[in-house]
Formats: C-alpha cells, structure tokens, sequence
C-alpha cells in the first residue's frame, strides 16, 4: 500500500464523488509536497473511497464495516476511522484508496490487516522506507506505506483483497477544529449509501465545561450524555449524514491535559491553552522613508502572477509616504541593486521589473549576504519561499519584512516564519484581494511576542519565539512540575509588549489518557522545522521518530513477516506483541551476526589493502623488446622523436619508447624508496618524501575540452557578445527541458569568461526535479570543478540523505569537504567528517560496488597525510589500513547513470593500453575494479611515470537505464603528483551518448 499522485480511472471516479463537494481552484495537480496529490476541496469533505480497475470506468467496492472514534480536546480533534472493504468476486482484486483529509491535518496513524490482525505502521525515515518499499514490490509483495502530505487526498494500493473476503485499514488524523461565529466546529462526512453490516460510531468532547450541539446526528441516532460522550452502533443499512459538531467557545479556550500513553521519550503530561488578545484598532501603519524590495528572478518563479505582484507594488508605494526604494533582484545569486526615487520614479521601477527575465535557482540565503549595514525601513520580498539552491537560510533582514507569493506552489511554512522573524506577515496573493494584501503590507504585524515561565516547570514549549497573533494563540509543552505560571505577551516585534496575561496550569486530578496534545505539539514544531526544511532535516526525522508521526522525513509502514523485520531492521509496532517479541530475539542474533560480518568485511578489506601496499612497493622496470628498440632508433633517426595524441574521438597510435626514454625510466625506478611508513608520518603530520616529481619539471597536462556540437552552442556561438543572454533564453524556449542544455550552456558562458551567468544557467538543474539524484550528483560535480566548493558539499549533502545506500553519495561528500579544508581552509572539522565518510566508506560491504573501499583507503590516506597539520586527532580506522601513497598519476572516473558501464583506458608510452582487462602494465599502470552496474569510480594510477605521453580516454561500453541528461554524464579527474605537496588537478564533465562511443579525454606529458 503505498501513496501515489495518479490519474488513474479510479481517480476519475474519485472526482464523481468529490463532485458531490464543491471544487475550488485547480481540480488536481501534483505541486504538493514530495509531488504529492493535490486536491483542492471545500468542506465538507467527500469520505474516503476504494476503486478496482477495471476493462471499462473504475468500479467503487462496498464498504461492509465502518468504525468512528472521535476525541475532541479544546480546540483540536483526533479522528481514528476504520474500514472494511469487501470482495464479492471470487478472484483477488486490487484497488486504490482514497481519503481526504483536513487541511491542516496531521497524520498520526496508519494500520493494515495482516492475518486478520491490525497492524500498525511504523515510523521510517522517508528514504529508508521508500528503498524497503520498492524492494518488497519487486519480490511480488506489495507493503504498506504512508508518506506525508497535509491537506488534501492521501491514496494508497490496497493488495490482496482476497476473493470473497475483505481487507481492513485503519488510518488516524488530527486537525484543528473549524471557527464559526466563536465557536468550535468538528465536521465529518459519512456517506456510505451500500448498506454497511456494522457502523460503530462514537464522539467524546474532553474537559469541556458545557455541553456541545450535534447537528446532523438524528440520523445515525447519537445523543450526548453527560460525560460529553455520543456513541452508537448501526447494522445492515446505509450510513449517510453529514456529522457535525458545534464546541462553545468556552470549551475551546483556556488549558486543557492529557498524559501520554507512550512509554518512551514521548511520556508526560501535555498541554494546549488556547488564548486570543485582539491587535489594537490604532495599531499605527509603518511610515517607511526608505523600502528595500528583494524580487526572486528564478526559473520556478517565471509563471508566478508578476501583474499581480507589481500591482500591490506599486499601489502600495504610492501610499506608504517612502522617498526611496532599492530593488535586488535575486535567483542563484543576488544581482546588484538599483536605487529608485519614490514616487516620481514608480514607473521607471516598473518598466524594469517588467524587463526582468526568470532563470536559475533559488539561494534565499544570498538575501542575507548583502554587504554593509541594514539600509532600510521595511522590507518586501516577492518570491515562492522554495529554496533549491545554495543557503537557505537568510537570517535576519534588519527591519520588518512581508513576503509576498503569487503562485500555485509555495512553500507557505518557510516564508510565514521567514516573515515572523523579521517583525512582518506572509501575504499569498493567491488567496487574497489586492485590497486584503494592501491592509496588511506596511502595518506591523500583531504578533505574540514572548512566552515566560514564572513558576515550574515546562519541557518543549511551543512557540519559543515570535509569532503573528491575527487569531488565536496556541500554546503547547509538557508539564513537568504539579503546575506552573506562563506569562502570554503580544505587541508588535521589536517593540515594547502593548498587552500580557498570565495563566496558571493546573491540571485535574484525573489527567486523561490520550495522544491527541502530543500529535499537536509535534505539529507545531514540525511548522518550525519546515521553516528551514534541509537545514533541520535530521530534527525532521528525530521528531517523526519520537512521536510516530508522518512527516516530510518520516513514513509510516506496515511489514507482514518477521523475515521482512528483520532484513531491514524495522522495528515492529510493540502492540503486534508476538511479533515484536520475535524480532528483539532475532535482531540480537542478527547483531552478532552482522558484528562478524563487519570484522571479516574489514579484514577481506586489510587482506586486499596489503597487495595494493604491495604493488605500490614494487619496483616496476620497463625493459624495451629489440624490435621496439629498432623502431625507436628508427623514428628519432628520421627525427620524428615520440608522436603526441591525435585530436579525434579514437586518438593516434604511440611509437614505442626510445631506449633513453627506456634508460630515464629504470634510472627513476632505483632512485625510488622503497617503503613508505606513514603511521609514524600521520603522528607528527609531516609529509611523506617519496622519491617522486617533486623539484622536477611539471608534467604537461591537456584536457581536450568537451564540445558536444548541439544547435544551442552552434547558436550561442554564432551570437555576437552582447546578444549571448538574449539567445540563451531563446533556446531555452525550445530545449530548456532538457538537463544538457543547461550543462552545455553553462560550459559555454564559462569558456568566454562569463562567470556569472555560467553559474545561473547550471543552477537550473536544482530547479528542474527536486530530489533526483543523479541530476544533483552531476551539478555538485560542476560545482566543485569551477571551485564552488560550500555550494557544491550543500548539494552532495542532500544526495546523501537520499542515497545512503550507495558508497558514492559518501565518497563525493568526503572530496568535496578534503578539498575545502586544504584548499579553501575550512580546517579540520571538514577534514575530520571527510575521513569518517571514507571510513564508512571502507567499514561497510556493498554487494554492486565490492572494490571500491580501496579506492577510498587512497583517498583516506591522502586526507591523513594532511591531517595532523590541521590539527585532525582521530583516525576512524586502525593501523593495517593507514600507508601513503604518493603516485605521478592518478586518475579517476565517475558517472550518474545506474544499470551503466563505462571504462577508463590509459594509452602509456610503451603503446601499452591499460583497461580493466590489462589492469597491470608492465610500467606499473594499475585499473581499479570494472564497476558495470553504474556510478563507478574507476582509477588508473602509476607510482613512478615513465617519461612520454599517457593518453587518457574514456568507453561508453553498455546501459541499461534511461538518463536523465538525454547521455551519460562522466567527470574525470586527472592528478598529476597526487598526494604530494605539488599535487595538481584537472578536471572535466563530458557526455557520451551511444554505446560503443569512445572519447580521447586528454594527454599527460612526462
């Protein structure tokens, strides 16, 4: 059972139901999070629906049970629903379900029949249970699975519904009830119009001091009594009504406690108070001289309501009294503010704005790094609030700030609490007038301003910081003392509190049992979290775990066999007694086992590190043939000496090496250490002489650059200077969905100086598709190599929370991080982390990528030779895995196609060819592991280099997988003196696009 945006008949059929509810906006889109389904609906909402497929129109199957359980506690409710569906057929059926749910609802719970037995869902971290779920399906088995979405219509699969039987899910949510005339209103539609052999359906109102109205209970025969509590039992007959409930005002106000049930890190008693201090009529409008405007020019942003926007603009100005504006237009980057005289030079503003053209990603946090002192009174950013790109983060803007979005996607909890932060209000011209935005653009914003504790003691108390109080306040945390005191203050940020209240918390005698205050706590720091979504991703997952809650970073599944547990170390729901049982035995067995496993992983890796010690070791002594030696004297007799690489795909043959070249080479060979004892090194940080390159001339080094002769640089290199943006944005018009054209573009702008723009159009590719990442791999990649090295590790970072499970996405980070700590001087805590990524790298088995740990143990030792003088102490392997090893050449290939081959070829000057089917040459070249299933690295490395030239190319020998960037994006990079302190690196991105196609990379010259 898994949640997926689909436009499927059964959803066709779904929209014939939801009909019966008013659609508003945009029947269905996918711009939800994580791409989710988006469906607009008015209340009240439609129930929830089960459709099979079918030859012709989806047919809806029967609900034959229905169970309601309704909390309501102040001004919050928890719904738990379950539901029983029923097969008449006598074959199994598969079907989408779908259920709508509130708008601000928090899912809090998600069960599946196995066996005949309910079993809850688990909390995963989001990526881990997408690998588990995709796994599963793959074996025929088809898991349940909820990811997060708020609002709108969650669907999942429900398979097998055996014949002649039925299948039961049960799925639980908590929402704020809805405000009407004061008082508190809990709405639920129940429209199962087939009879239903059993409806149990009970209401309880918690803590309230007067009794609530039912509406609409006549039919289904509910009363309160006088516990608060309606409940009833209907068989064999439809259940059709619209389950309303009014909560006065009384009942919604003021403190209310529930002691959690959970016995883990989730116990206590909790608590909401709900308060509400009304802004006052005089509140005063600001009176800003001076306005600082910031206007997101990125690509997502380019279909976004810009009249709309202008015109709150410029009409507000004309009515703020402000005498000047600077405008900063922003995507990747931040471009160079324009200053403009208000009011006489409005129109002039907008000519400019109307000229603006929208491309790049989006950096918030280049809004911060403007340099010099805060300039302005107030502040107005017009943009969609998702940051893709960079810092996202831009802290403090230094005067009150309104953000303002137009667009159908916005991430609406960052910009609120960007706004808040800065003293102002988010405005979403998507569901207000011109008129309602011009009220609140300008006027401070009436906000809670600070909660104190005078008395006791409170754990977790939400919000800590400022918050608009346009309505009412909710305040929540668990009480750790018999009671305490909060002081309420509410008043414009920035200024002097305008009004406070005390409230004593005092709980009854009797705190009932109950979830629902918990789930609303943990809501509301998710709200504050998702303000800073990739900065707080790790605290996204901590709190799904703690409160078993679905969250952007946590899904909610449900595993049918100890087996199943146990291969993915899911921990089953402790209410499956037997089977949580089962797996605390089997996982202490697994333990040991997987102990074992670690120990014989590192010791296979020790046993494979010492023959890699042992070739460096190795004397190689490349002895010429006579023919060879001929063919030498031959050549430099007719005074062709040694003849370079061609300029083609395929590159030119080599002559044989001369016997001086021949004689050189053996000279080096015994001038060579012939050990290297980098443990007593790695102490005292001193680095390692080897006998190399050092002090003799530099080897030359060609990258041939990479022209891929497509009709948009064909274009951008007809374009006289000046008109190069301009043609850029026309071909954008026609290839802009393409992932190349970005890349191509931007190789462009940087081969004629273009900086700048360069890296706007690369941004592109964080814009394009979210969480995708082969795409991410390949722009950090570019990123690094044009030396962008912050913004290149934010993006691996992001790569690594999504494939963990690839050696690759450590490997990446750990470069990135060494090459900012020793060429950017970041110092050691980069360096430190890098080693540790290595170090897992090497620590853990991966069954497609077996050989790449030596791989990393040369990057690990290179970081370690350096380390010390950085002041790194802790090296995360023992001593069999540390030796140095300096090398002339090394080189390394990597890759973002999965299921894809690809070969790096060494052409030495011996005419010896190094591939991975002749990974020794005579000269000592040495090819890594041939990885066929995708990604790579491969390497070549040579410890002493003979003197000529070494061709480097690179075969595109196989795929299996479709690419994202229309070919398969390689990045080589060539080191010359890798490891020494004259180490120097090359590096390039090229695209091969059939298989079988061979590209001469460049030439290394010794």
């Amino acid at each position: 059972m898994h949640l997926r945006p689909h436009r499927s008949p059964a959803f066709v059929g779904f929209l014939a139901i939801v009909g019966a509810a008013a659609l508003s906006g945009p029947a269905l889109s996918q711009n939800g999070p994580n791409n989710t389904l988006q469906v607009a609906v008015d209340r009240p909402l439609p129930p929830p629906a089960l459709f099979i497929a079918s030859d012709g129109p989806a047919k809806q199957l029967g609900v034959t049970r229905v169970s309601v359980e309704a909390r309501i506690i102040g001004h919050l409710a928890h719904t738990e629903m379950t539901l029983t569906f029923g097969n008449t057929h006598s074959r199994a059926l598969a079907g989408d379900l779908y259920f709508p749910l509130p708008a601000d609802a928090t899912v809090s719970g998600y069960a599946l029949d196995v066996g005949g037995q309910l079993v809850d869902g688990v909390v995963v971290p989001k990526d881990e249970a997408r690998r588990i779920f995709e796994a599963e399906v793959r074996k025929g088995v088809d898991p349940g699975l909820v990811e997060w979405t708020r609002g709108n219509v969650f669907k999942t699969r429900v398979f097998p519904i055996p014949p002649n039987g039925t299948r039961t899910v049960r799925l639980s949510w908590v929402a704020p009830l809805e405000s009407e005339g004061g008082q508190g209103v809990y709405e639920l539609p129940l429209s199962f119009e087939n009879k239903v052999s059993e409806a149990k359906i009970r209401v309880e109102v918690v803590q309230a001091d007067a009794k609530p109205v039912l509406e609409g209970g006549e039919p289904l025969q509910l009363a309160f009594n006088t516990r608060q509590v309606a409940e009833t039992t209907l068989k064999d007959r439809p259940v059709v009504a619209n389950l309303r409930i009014k909560v006065p005002a009384q009942a919604t106000h003021g403190a209310r406690f529930e002691r959690s049930g959970d016995e883990g890190h989730s116990a206590g008693t909790w608590f909401s108070l709900r308060d509400q201090e009304p802004a006052p009529k005089d509140l005063p409008r600001l009176t800003p001289k001076r306005v600082q405007v910031f206007w997101d020019t990125s690509r997502s942003r380019d279909k976004a309501a810009h009249e709309k926007e202008l015109s709150l603009l410029t009409t507000w100005l004309r009515q703020s009294g402000a005498s000047e504006l600077e405008f900063t237009s922003f995507s990747n980057a931040a471009d160079k503010p324009v200053r403009f005289a208000i009011p006489a030079e409005i129109a002039k503003l907008e000519s400019h704005i109307k000229a603006l053209t929208y491309d790049g990603g989006t950096q918030l946090g280049s809004l911060g790094l403007q340099p010099g002192p805060q300039w302005a009174d107030a502040v107005i950013v017009f943009t969609d609030g998702i940051s893709t790109f960079g810092v996202e983060d831009p802290g403090s803007l230094g005067a009150p700030t309104w953000l303002v979005s137009s667009g159908s996607v916005r991430a609406t909890p960052a910009m609120a609490a960007l706004a808040a932060k800065n003293g102002g209000a988010f405005i979403d011209l998507a569901r207000v007038t011109e008129a309602e935005a011009l009220t609140s653009l300008g006027r401070p914003t009436w906000s809670l301003v600070g909660v104190e504790v005078l008395d006791g003691t409170i754990d977790d108390l939400r919000p800590g910081g400022v918050e608009p109080a346009a309505g009412p306040t909710h305040i929540y945390g668990r009480l750790r003392s018999a009671s305490a005191t909060l002081r309420l203050s509410w008043g414009v940020p920035g200024k002097k509190a305008a009004a406070t209240r005390t409230h004593k918390l005092v709980p009854p005698s009797e705190v009932p049992i109950g979830e629902t205050l918990r789930f609303a706590w943990a809501q509301k720091q998710l709200s504050v979290l998702m303000a800073s979504p990739d900065r707080n991703a790790a605290a996204i997952v901590a709190l799904g775990r703690a409160h078993t809650l679905v969250t952007p970073g946590t899904s909610l599944l449900v595993l049918e066999t100890l087996e199943q547990y146990l291969t993915w170390n899911v921990e089953p729901p402790r209410t499956w007694k037997e089977m949580h049982a089962s797996f605390v035995k089997g996982r202490s067995e697994k333990l040991a086992v997987a102990a074992r496993l670690e120990t014989d992983q590192l010791d296979a890796v020790a046993k494979s590190w010492a023959e890699e010690i042992a070739w460096y070791k190795k004397d190689f002594v490349y002895k010429p043939k006579p023919k060879e030696i001929a063919k030498s004297e031959e050549l430099e007799a007719g005074g062709m000496g040694v003849m370079g690489s061609g300029s083609g795909g395929g590159g030119t043959a080599r002559s044989a090496p001369s016997v001086e070249r021949s004689a050189v080479m053996m000279d080096r060979a015994e001038d060579q250490e012939s050990d290297a004892r980098p443990d007593a090194m790695m102490a005292k940080g001193e680095a390692k002489k080897d006998g190399g390159n050092d002090g003799a001339s530099e080897p030359a080094v060609s990258i041939k650059p990479w022209d891929p002769d497509v009709p948009w640089t064909r274009a951008l290199k007809a374009a006289q200077p000046a008109d190069r943006v301009k043609v850029y944005f026309s071909e954008r018009t026609t290839h802009g969905a393409a992932p190349s054209f970005y890349l191509d573009c931007a190789d462009y702008f940087l081969s004629v100086k273009d900086r700048r723009t360069a890296l706007r159009v690369l941004s592109n590719l964080a814009e394009m598709r979210l969480d995708e990442p082969a795409l991410m791999r390949v722009l950090a990649h570019r990123l690094a190599q044009e030396d962008e090295l912050q913004l290149a590790a934010l993006v691996f970072e992001q790569v690594l929370r999504l494939r963990p499970e690839e050696p690759q996405s450590y490997r990446d980070l750990a470069l990135v991080l060494g090459r900012r700590a020793l060429e950017q001087g970041s110092g050691a805590a980069d360096l430190g982390r890098a080693l540790d990524l290595l170090a897992t790298v090497v620590k853990r088995k991966w069954d497609r990528f077996d050989g790449i740990e030596i791989i990393a143990l040369y990057e690990f030792n290179r970081f370690v030779e350096k380390g010390g003088k950085l002041g790194v102490k802790n090296v995360p392997l023992d001593k069999r895995f540390i030796y140095a090893t300096p090398l002339d050449i090394r080189l390394a290939m990597s890759w973002d196609a999965d299921l894809t081959d690809m070969d790096l070829h060494v052409l030495e000057p011996s005419g010896e060819e190094a591939y991975y089917s002749n990974n020794l040459t005579e000269l000592g070249g040495r090819v890594s592991r041939d990885f066929t299933q995708g990604y790579g690295p491969e390497t070549y490395s040579i410890k002493r280099a003979m003197k000529g030239p070494y061709a480097i190319k690179t075969k595109y020998f196989s795929s299996g997988a479709v690419q994202l960037t229309g070919a398969v994006t390689l990045q080589v990079d060539v080191y010359t003196n890798w490891g020494r302190p004259n180490e120097k690196r090359q590096s390039l991105t090229l695209r091969l696009t059939e298989s079988k196609e061979e590209f001469v990379v460049g030439e290394i010259v010794f």
